[in-house]
């Protein structure tokens, strides 16, 4: 008997096949694992806001939905909106509504209000693709606890008690998915310090503000980016006089809708 020791192999053609599927089924899993890191990280900043607000809320001086709207939840405040349009896209399915769409142009919320000096805190969520733009500021005679984009990170900036000063994050925001900004100074905090998706990225020296004549606030504008206006979308702004230390732990947020 003569065995056929000849065994026939893969083709190019299998081979290249082969080849192909596994790329198909890595990039799928990419996905899959990107949209995950995307949700924890909402999930997480989403927390962090509960927190703020139920360790905060009787301090809450005005939060803004922009749900086809520039009045505030508490009724106290109405904006004045320039050229700007709302949207359907929103940082999570718990904030139903919409949010406010703003191009970089000229576009910018304006709010009459009195905020505090000693204790301040402001929180928004945005998504944005562009480097430079400011997402806020206070405003009136000259500007002061602005937050802004800065090369793809998150500054914030206080004129203060020990210096004119401007920390921001190490890592860069600018990805076009929706990230959870929060600066916040003074009280039983202390120095001025800079969260992101409820991480601590930056603290400062200034325990308070020298700009004592504010009478207004700015969303989509800020004076001290290299670039005024803001591209991309805002939701949800919340505006506290009181401080906040990120200590305090909220239930955990709802699940996500698919």
């Amino acid at each position: 008997m003569v065995l056929n020791k000849h065994k026939r192999g893969f083709t190019l053609i299998e081979l290249l096949v082969v080849i192909a599927i596994i790329g198909v089924l890595s990039s799928i899993v990419v996905v899959v694992l990107n949209n995950a890191r995307i949700k924890a990280r909402v999930a997480a900043a989403q927390q962090f806001e509960r927190s703020v607000f139920n360790a905060r809320g009787d301090e809450l001086l005005a939060q803004f939905n922009f749900d086809d709207s520039v009045v505030d939840t508490t009724g106290v405040y109405t904006g004045t909106i320039t050229s700007a349009v709302y949207s359907s896209d929103v940082p999570t399915s718990s904030l139903a509504g919409k949010s406010l769409s703003l191009d970089g142009s000229d576009n910018f919320i304006s709010v009459p209000m009195n905020v505090s000096e000693t204790e301040f805190s402001v929180g928004l969520w945005f998504k944005t693709s562009a480097l430079n733009g400011g997402l806020f500021e206070v405003d009136g005679g000259g500007n002061d606890r602005n937050l802004r984009m800065q090369n793809g990170a998150v500054c914030s900036r206080v004129w203060g008690d020990a210096t004119d000063e401007t920390i921001c994050s190490p890592k860069t925001y600018n990805d076009n998915n929706w990230h959870y900004a929060f600066f916040s100074f003074g009280g039983n905090l202390g120095p001025h310090q800079l969260y992101i998706d409820g991480d601590k990225v930056g603290q400062g020296l200034n325990t308070m503000s020298n700009f004592d004549w504010q009478d207004s606030i700015r969303i989509g504008y800020s004076d001290h980016p290299t670039v005024y206006f803001f591209t991309g979308l805002i939701d949800n702004v919340k505006i506290y006089n009181t401080s906040f230390a990120g200590h305090v732990t909220a239930e955990a947020p709802p699940p996500e809708e698919d």
